[in-house]
């Protein structure tokens, strides 16, 4: 449920030049006026039982950056989700590791750090590859307000500055990355994460500053968000997200519960519309959603909220690849279990 998280940590000119003595100076020049034009430093730290990255970019002697994928510190992958009720104890162990890595005992403790970014994420497992696929071609059709949209092969993007939303087949993802490093430490778990990654569709939030702020109505520092950060509210602004996204509840109900929503809100040629787009904006099939590719950018999203507005779900007549992309599910991948209980091996 939690991935990556960037933090700024205010600390002293005696920490900040520890760091820089482990770090790679990059610096821009204009050579006209002969003028510094910017200087950072930056450090990839292996750190954890998996050895995973960590980076580290320092640009001032007040503060520094810390970035990093959790799960991937503490259990060397990303396939299973990880719960928020282990953020706490994790952070002790990335800020003691720090401290012994840099020989620098002088960090804030992770209270005083600021959350300047955070990627909230959900995974369902389906039958194979090919499911997740299908489901992937569906949702690059989907637009999401004053959002940029990004479609690759095996993922969709909605970029935008404050947040942004991403779907992805996680089986070519993990082969592509995490499984090259564990094939050489760990070569039985990474096969076994190999199998549990196929078929596997993955939803990740990227929540950064502002949106932080706004989302949970405080500072950013970790101290008001500990207790913020909870499975619940997590589920929550999932859910919501993905609502907004899709339009409609990936449920179903029937087609004649949705026309009489329709009809309690819009009248003749207007309701017939609606329910046109409706049914179209639903399907799976090829020709529904060439058809729907047809409307401009601004008539679609128009649509959608007027869907949106009216908690409309799939029509159970129709066959439509998000059906099943409920936050919770039952499709769930699954959690990683606490690591004292498993020394960070593989868990199903």
């Amino acid at each position: 449920m939690i991935d990556t998280i960037r933090f700024k940590i205010t600390t002293n000119h005696h920490v900040i030049t520890q760091l820089q003595k482990y770090s790679t100076e990059h610096k821009g020049i204009d050579h006209s006026c002969n003028h510094i034009t910017y200087q950072i430093f930056r450090s990839n730290v292996k750190l954890g039982s998996f050895c995973y990255a960590i980076n580290l970019i320092l640009s001032d002697y007040d503060y520094f950056f810390l970035e990093l994928s959790i799960p991937k510190f503490i259990y060397g992958h990303n396939v299973l989700l990880f719960p928020p009720e282990l953020l706490y104890d994790s952070l002790i162990k990335l800020r003691n590791d720090l401290c012994r890595f840099f020989n620098c005992y002088q960090l804030p403790c992770i209270k005083e750090w600021e959350c300047m970014r955070i990627d909230f994420c959900y995974a369902w497992k389906f039958y194979d590859d090919l499911t997740a696929q299908r489901i992937i071609e569906y949702l690059k059709n989907q637009i999401y307000s004053r959002k940029k949209t990004a479609c690759y092969g095996t993922s969709v993007m909605w970029i935008g500055s404050d947040y942004s939303l991403k779907f992805y087949m996680k089986g070519p993802e993990y082969f592509a990355h995490d499984f090259k490093h564990l094939r050489q430490t760990n070569l039985t778990l990474g096969y076994n994460l190999l199998d549990l990654s196929r078929g596997v569709v993955r939803f990740e939030c990227t929540f950064r500053k502002h949106a932080i702020q706004h989302l949970f109505g405080t500072n950013i520092l970790y101290s008001d968000l500990y207790n913020l950060l909870t499975r619940d509210n997590i589920i929550t602004i999932m859910h919501d997200q993905l609502i907004k996204l899709l339009g409609v509840s990936p449920t179903t109900m029937s087609t004649q519960t949705a026309y009489d929503k329709i009809l309690s809100s819009f009248h003749g040629i207007r309701a017939t519309q609606i329910y046109s787009f409706y049914r179209m904006f639903c399907s799976s099939d090829p020709v529904d959603r060439s058809v729907l590719s047809s409307y401009s950018r601004a008539t679609r999203y128009r649509y959608q909220v007027q869907l949106r507005r009216l908690h409309l779900a799939i029509p159970s007549d129709i066959s439509s690849s998000c059906v099943s992309l409920s936050i919770p599910s039952s499709f769930c991948v699954g959690e990683f279990p606490p690591p004292s209980n498993t020394g960070g091996m593989f868990h199903r």
